[in-house]
This record gives structure tokens, C-alpha cells and sequence, in this order.
């Protein structure tokens, strides 16, 4: 039968996780070099998959890994495919790995399980916790755990937080910030200073919500390039022209146009007189976010097929990527 599992990859210095789906008679987790798992070797199922990622690779990929240019070989180390009461995982939509105590959470169908540094599962998080609808999650050095939820019936969006043992601490309605609405929150990280910037996926908001430490508005963080929503590129354009009136005639624009990429920056006669349906200027919606260990900040664009790249304070760095359905 086929079953949806997580592959992880654990090194010295990074912990890697990937989204696969297999076809695998096995309904349990299995650990490659540890005790095999329910439905068989997990040494040979490991070796298969690798040696099928190898052969699947294209020829100039595979000298790439051969070599010493900065390219880290990934082996598959263990296959989750199962939760805590054994049920086969259908569809995870989200994994977060603690380096600190070297868990792994994994979100499928809205419910959380959490599995130890063998990759067994150790507990789950549920309706009996307040979990029914839970979009991602993220765990911050004290052990907290920042569960982002999706609408449920009469609750709105919000996110719920735990204790290192898993006891709910508090609520976070996301209804309640200005811009967001009815939209669905589906990932977030915390920096340094305890700021939450959550991500709302395709749900039609532009940008990243950022909360302070105690879960109050604080401000969005909006990348902007050339999109091809009419509306926003509308609403950015008097945003900005409300921007100058009131900074004077001396205020730099919120947007230089010679700041995008050449190619994707229209001529200069064509700037001005736009058509309808032309690309122009404005906040790009944003799907994922994460950081690094310096603190900075990575922002995922299905819309522009980019990432944009911040300081631990905000400030633009660079952005890279551009949109395609093919390799690359």
C-alpha cells in the first residue's frame, strides 16, 4: 500500500528533513543502523532509497556530491510512517526538528507526533490538547511549543502554546490583528528577541505578520517585487504616494525600481503607463519563513518563485529564485 513518510538525514552539525512520499509495504517507522522498525530491514530499505536517489540524480549533480565544493552528500538515516497509536501517516504538511533535545515533530492532518532521537514516536498532541487544525509548529529554546491553527467551526485562527510538557500556556487570536481576518496561519518563527513572524500561505495576505514577545501586533514585514495582482500593485502604488505627501518631497520611495532584477524590470518606457495586466510593483504573499543561526531571515514566495533574504533586524539583504515548472 502506500504510505506518506518522513525521511530524515541527522550529521554532526545540521538535522535535515524532507517530505517523500514512498511506496512501502512497511506501516511503521524504521531507523536505519538502529533496531529495525514493524514490516522488515531497515538497513535495506535505506540502501534501496539511497541508491535510487543516486541513480535518479542527474550526472553533473552526482560529481557535484563527489566533490569538496561545499555540497553536503544527504543519506536517508530513517523513514518515519507512523504515529504513537501506529495509524500510517496520510499527509504531513509540516516537520520541525529540536536540536536541542533532538525530537522531531511532524503535523499530519491537523495533530502533532513528536518522535524521539530514534525517530520512535513518544507522544502526540491532539483534540484532548486543543489541537485539531494545527498548520505547522515551532519550538523555541525553552521548550515552548508555538502550534499556528486553522480555523475550527466558531474558533478562529489562532496560535496555541504549550510548555515543554505539552500543557497549553496561552492563545494568540490572529482574527484580532489588523489585515489578517479570516485567513489561516501556517508557519512562524521566533527570533532573539521572542518576535513571532508567522506566514499565511496562498490565503491572499501579502507579507509577514510580526508579534512581539507577548503575542501583541507589532508590525508586517513586506517584501516587495513585480506581482501581478491589479489590486495590490493599486494599493501599494497610493500607499506610497501617501508615504511621500507625508515624509515631504525629500523622502526616498518606498521602491526603486532599478533595485529588481534587470530582466524582470520592465522599460523604462512602459514604467509609467502600465496595461492592464502587466506586472508592477508590490508586497509579495509569502508561504514559508525560517532562520538560520545568525538570526537572519528567509522568506518563501510561491507568487515570485523567490526568497528574500533579511538581517536579525529587518534589513533587506537579497532576494534569489525566479518561477518555473522544471528542474531548477
Amino acid at each position: 500500500m502506500f504510505a506518506v513518510n518522513v525521511i530524515i538525514r541527522r550529521g554532526t552539525l545540521i538535522l535535515a528533513a524532507l517530505l517523500a512520499a514512498v511506496c512501502l509495504a512497511a506501516p511503521g517507522p524504521v531507523s536505519a543502523g538502529k533496531k529495525a522498525g514493524p514490516g522488515g530491514s531497515s538497513a535495506s530499505l535505506a540502501v534501496k532509497l539511497n541508491r535510487l536517489t543516486r541513480e535518479a540524480a542527474p550526472a553533473a549533480a552526482r560529481d557535484r556530491t563527489n566533490g569538496n565544493n561545499g555540497i553536503t552528500r544527504l543519506d536517508v538515516v530513517s523513514m518515519i510512517g507512523a504515529n504513537e497509536l501506529g495509524d500510517t501517516l496520510r499527509m504531513p504538511t509540516s516537520v520541525f526538528c529540536d536540536l536541542k533535545t533532538d525530537e522531531t515533530y511532524v503535523v499530519d492532518g491537523g495533530l502533532i507526533s513528536v518522535y524521539g532521537e530514534d525517530f520512535f514516536p513518544v507522544a502526540s498532541l491532539g483534540r484532548g490538547r486543543g489541537i485539531q487544525t494545527a498548520t505547522g509548529v515551532y519550538v523555541d529554546r525553552e521548550g515552548n511549543v508555538y502550534v499556528p491553527q486553522a480555523r475550527y467551526y466558531d474558533e478562529p485562527s489562532r496560535i496555541t502554546i504549550y510548555n515543554a510538557a505539552f500543557f497549553q500556556t496561552g492563545q494568540i487570536y490572529l482574527d484580532e490583528m489588523p489585515g489578517v481576518g479570516d485567513a489561516n496561519p501556517e508557519s512562524l518563527v521566533i527570533n532573539d528577541a521572542g518576535e513571532m513572524y508567522i506566514t499565511f500561505g496562498a490565503s491572499g495576505l501579502r507579507g509577514v505578520l510580526v508579534l512581539d514577545r507577548d503575542g501583541n501586533y507589532a508590525r508586517w514585514l513586506r517584501p516587495v517585487d513585480l506581482i501581478f495582482d491589479q489590486t495590490a500593485i493599486e494599493q501599494y502604488r497610493r500607499a506610497s504616494e501617501n508615504e511621500e505627501d507625508v515624509a515631504g518631497d525629500d523622502s526616498a520611495p518606498l521602491f526603486d525600481i532599478a533595485e529588481l532584477v534587470p530582466d524582470l524590470a520592465p522599460p523604462e518606457s512602459e514604467q509609467e503607463f502600465r496595461v492592464e495586466g502587466e506586472p508592477g510593483p508590490g508586497p509579495v504573499q509569502i508561504v514559508d519563513v525560517a532562520r538560520d543561526t545568525n538570526g537572519n531571515l528567509y522568506l518563501l514566495s510561491a507568487e515570485t518563485g523567490k526568497v528574500y533574504i533579511y538581517t536579525p533586524d529587518e534589513e533587506f539583504l537579497y532576494s534569489f529564485g525566479e518561477q518555473g515548472g522544471s528542474t531548477g
